[in-house]
């Protein structure tokens, strides 16, 4: 058998040692079906080379990132802080940053979120409310203070109170408003690094915070009620809420929780109901008696001035 009934091997090493290209010389003792999976074989890998290309490209630039407004954006190298939190003010639109897993990005809001603590100290509504009584969605509806009289006596159990200095039980709702990453109080309000190293490091949620503060913030009112009178809790003033503030930052600080209180308002102070319904009795009485004492004096000086 000569050399050209031989069947070509594709395992097996050629060379044109004429010089001539090797590849036009192995084209030319493919068969059409070797030279179809040849041709498709270098279509594809150059497919591959292009998406490959495209792929690092892309994996270079997912480092870049914006800051959405109202937040503030912390690098994170290996889990570490690197350079100074971002603000959307700070930010020039994009800011470039090593990719993942080299670097991570974390932006937190940086404008005062809401708390309000209505249930703590409050009467347990769900008891207090038929099935009847709830709205559109389903929750119970809010019922007037004066109307959960004729739901039974206070139940310590379930309804929320408070104890005053001179033994007296109280009800309250208050409104909380904190910032992540800010200390509160300072005379220029700016981002603090540290706050927020402490903050991802310790809390990192921020329904978790707004727990955290939930809890800083009642402790502290039930610390500040049991130090004054049920009248001096029921004015509210200014100068109660800045203690409850500052104790339940205390508390704040002392967990490294990163975060810094605004504001805190006893919007609703109230007495028990049946002690309400007294107290109203009398405070009624005594507006009646004052205004029967005041008709009485009218007349006596009436009677005087005719008598003369």
């Amino acid at each position: 058998m000569n050399d050209k009934d031989k069947k070509f091997n594709i395992f097996e090493h050629h060379h044109d040692h004429g010089g001539c290209d090797g590849h036009d010389h192995l084209d030319e003792n493919l068969d059409p079906a070797q030279q179809s999976m040849a041709d498709a074989l270098r279509v594809s890998f150059g497919f591959l080379k292009i998406i490959m290309i495209i792929v690092v490209i892309s994996y270079f630039f997912s480092g870049f990132f914006s800051v959405p407004n109202n937040h503030v954006a912390v690098q994170l190298r290996f889990g570490k802080r690197v350079g100074q939190p971002i603000t959307s003010k700070e930010s020039s639109g994009l800011n470039f940053g090593l990719p993942y897993p080299f670097e991570k990005v974390i932006s937190v809001p940086n404008t005062p979120q809401q708390l309000k603590i209505n249930k703590a100290f409050w009467y347990d509504m769900t008891r207090h409310v038929s099935r009847t009584q709830v709205d559109k969605d389903g929750k119970p509806l809010e019922l007037a203070h004066n109307q959960i009289q004729s739901h039974g006596p206070l139940d310590p159990r379930r309804d929320g109170s408070l104890l005053t200095k001179d033994m007296n039980l109280m009800h309250l709702k208050c409104e909380v408003s904190f910032k992540i990453g800010y200390r509160i109080g300072g005379a220029v309000e700016k981002v603090d690094a540290q706050m927020l190293d402490d903050y991802l490091e310790n809390i990192k949620d921020l329904d978790a915070a707004a727990g955290i503060v939930s809890a800083a913030v009642e402790q502290s009112i039930v610390l500040q009620a049991g130090r004054v009178t049920a009248s001096d809790l029921k004015k509210g003033s200014a100068a109660l809420n800045r203690d409850i503030l500052l104790d339940a930052q205390e508390s704040l600080d002392r967990i490294k929780a990163g975060i810094g209180i605004s504001t805190v308002t006893l919007k609703t102070v109230e007495y028990p109901v049946d002690v309400k319904l007294d107290l109203d009795k009398v405070t009624s009485a005594n507006a009646e008696s004052a205004q029967i004492i005041e008709k009485a004096k009218d007349y006596h000086n009436k009677r005087l001035i005719g008598t003369a």
